[in-house]
């Protein structure tokens, strides 16, 4: 899922803003952020971190968090059904 926000890390490529800090010149650069939310059951959770990872990670400031939590209950939207996960 692509998001729609950005993070404020620094960042190489072009200065798609400016700022000032002390009269000193600084360069605010903007790198795209994705969300990606999954749920899935216990004995697999390892995996899918491992398969995220090796993915997505660039060795990079901003490479982001996994979050592991507890899944309690779900529900259907539409028909109201408990725990259809």
């Amino acid at each position: 899922m692509q998001c729609g926000w950005h993070g404020r890390h620094r960042s190489a490529g072009p200065r798609p803003s400016a700022r000032a800090l002390r009269r000193v010149p600084w360069v605010v650069r903007l790198l795209p952020k994705i969300k990606i939310t999954a749920v899935v059951p216990d004995e697999t959770a390892e995996d899918v971190i491992t398969a995220i990872t090796s993915v997505v990670k660039t060795g990079e400031i901003g490479d982001g968090w996994i979050f592991v939590i507890p899944i309690e209950e779900s529900r259907s939207i539409r028909t109201g059904e408990r725990n259809v996960v």
